[in-house]
């Protein structure tokens, strides 16, 4: 679920700026050992489309999430 959204929207770079593919904040995700990543909402595009391949820490802590708060610093939400 999207968090600290923005206004407006930012479109995607890399295909060009009629794409149809916007994003508006930031996902966050929360690893077994407590540490946070952060990634704008349109990574799943970047990885989709455009074949990114975040590190396997990201897609550890991704598949294995604990939850994360709003500003990553906070409790749980699992």
């Amino acid at each position: 679920m999207p968090i600290l959204k923005h206004r407006g929207f930012h479109g995607c770079e890399l295909c060009g700026l009629r794409s149809p593919y916007v994003g508006n904040g930031q996902i966050r995700v929360k690893d077994q050992a407590g540490q946070v990543f952060a990634a704008p909402t349109m990574v799943s595009q970047y990885v989709e489309i455009h074949e990114y391949q975040p590190s396997d820490v990201l897609i550890e802590a991704a598949l294995n999430s604990i939850g994360t708060s709003a500003d990553g610093l906070g409790k749980s939400n699992a």
